[in-house]
């Protein structure tokens, strides 16, 4: 990090800092699974003390750290810095290799509270060498790859402790000036929502703590998530990337190439109409680009995939690459940007009606059209590439990050793959109701046969 120092002034400025919450940011808030969780594991002992201090100093380089969520009369929300408290650090001994499982389980389902904050906390696994770091934000201020960034400033800071923070880094406020192509789908679209949001506006519902309590509470009754993660070493990860360059096909593609064939070899079935989620990051498309910014910068486009088993799997994953490369447009990677639209109240009524909680008709059709009422997906793959990270940071070696891990009730399973130092960790969050361990087991198995099936043939 830049040595500069950060004076009284600019201090006095971060206490006031808010903005407005895009709906893009707004559909999770009152969402009962809307927790993302990263592990770092690092040779070198920190303590939670000493990661407090850290962690203030990046306060003022990331603002979204410290922030509540604050309504209006009318429902709309910001994000506010005043009067919140620092995030959590807890500590606790790291019982053995797979404590941090229990962990990240129990992290995806402790709801946060929106209008104290803040809306991340951190956990620190201590043992005698080596540490797990886990980082568990809500959605709706971060993604993956930001905390990833985090995870390196924090390891910067507490290897060089002379210096300081650099400039702030001000999420932009997500809206039409923002986004590098007009979502409002012209005088139709417009016609339509003002139809939906006046129809709202007769059944319109105010939504209260105590109501999120509930269905939070309710949901985890009826949901259990699980984990799992495994690595590539350096030398499969060496194949791969020949093999990526030599076919023309990126990672990505092979990758869901592998796991739609790994189900066809278990006689998984695919869900819904075979349309699997595909995470994009956008920073570097909006204006000014967010570079490295703290903050939620990943939509996602939803390909209709199958492995045929007629033709050989480079041809599959050459299918897969072109479907994905022809759907890799603005207004694909900004579609969800046209709940800026919706009344705010509607978007959270979204979850109250799906779970229960409100009887809507008008609600429950939508639901039902955007299939947000059944397990619609088999998968969701964000592979978060290979990270600008280094690996020593003065006495501490960051010998590995996986995630993100988060549970989802419409998705059987989220693959989050990361590479660091030429190893890709690839992790998978699923619920046990929905898809037991054993398969996904079998899944991980049948992925690796065929990885290694494709890297030793011609």
């Amino acid at each position: 990090m830049k040595k500069k120092k950060v004076g009284n002034s600019e201090l006095r400025n971060f206490n006031s800092y808010e903005r407005n919450l895009s709906a893009f940011e707004r559909m999770h808030l009152k969402q009962p699974n809307a927790n993302v969780v990263m592990v770092a594991q690092i040779k070198g002992i920190i303590r939670a003390e000493h990661l407090k201090i850290i962690i203030n100093d990046l306060i003022i380089k990331h603002p979204l750290i410290k922030v509540k969520i604050k309504f209006d009369n009318r429902g709309n929300a910001k994000f506010v810095t005043s009067r919140v408290e620092s995030p959590s650090i807890d500590e606790f001994p790291r019982k053995d290799d797979n404590f941090w499982k229990t962990i990240v389980k129990e992290e995806i389902s402790e709801k946060f509270n929106i209008e104290s904050g803040p809306l991340i906390r951190f956990k620190l696994l201590v043992g005698k060498e080596l540490i797990d770091l886990i980082i568990t934000s809500h959605h709706s201020i971060c993604d993956g790859l930001s905390i990833v960034f985090l995870i390196r400033d924090i390891l910067e800071l507490i290897s060089a402790p002379q210096e300081s923070v650099e400039n702030r880094l001000n999420p932009p406020e997500l809206n039409e000036n923002s986004i590098p192509v007009s979502v409002s789908g012209g005088i139709l679209k417009s016609f339509i929502m003002k139809l939906i949001n006046k129809k709202w506006e007769k059944e319109k519902s105010r939504f209260e703590r105590v109501d999120f309590d509930k269905l939070h509470e309710q949901f985890w009754v009826d949901h259990n998530n699980n984990v799992h993660v495994f690595k590539l070493d350096s030398n499969v990860y060496s194949k791969l990337i020949h093999k990526s360059q030599k076919k023309h096909v990126s990672v990505s593609s092979i990758l869901i190439a592998l796991i739609l064939k790994a189900h066809n070899s278990i006689a998984l079935e695919l869900k819904g109409n075979h349309e699997s989620i595909i995470s994009v990051d956008f920073r570097d498309y909006l204006k000014p680009p967010a570079k490295e910014t703290f903050g939620k910068f990943a939509s996602a486009i939803r390909p209709k995939l199958e492995y045929d088993t007629s033709i050989s799997f480079w041809e599959n994953a050459q299918k897969i690459n072109e479907k994905i490369h022809n759907l890799l447009k603005l207004e694909n990677i900004f579609q969800s940007f046209q709940l800026n639209d919706f009344d705010p109240n509607l978007i959270d009524a979204f979850w109250y009606t799906k779970f229960g909680e409100i009887s809507n008709k008008f609600v429950e059709k939508f639901l039902k059209k955007m299939h947000l009422d059944e397990v619609y997906h088999s998968f969701i793959l964000t592979n978060l590439g290979k990270i600008q990270i280094e690996k020593h940071y003065g006495n501490y070696i960051l010998n590995s990050i996986h995630g993100p891990y988060i549970y989802s009730d419409t998705i059987e399973k989220y693959f989050g793959v990361i590479t660091l130092n030429e190893e890709m960790f690839i992790s998978i969050s699923y619920g046990e109701n929905t898809i037991s361990t054993s398969k996904i087991i079998k899944l991980k198995n049948r992925f690796l046969d065929h990885l290694e099936e494709m890297l030793y043939s011609e």
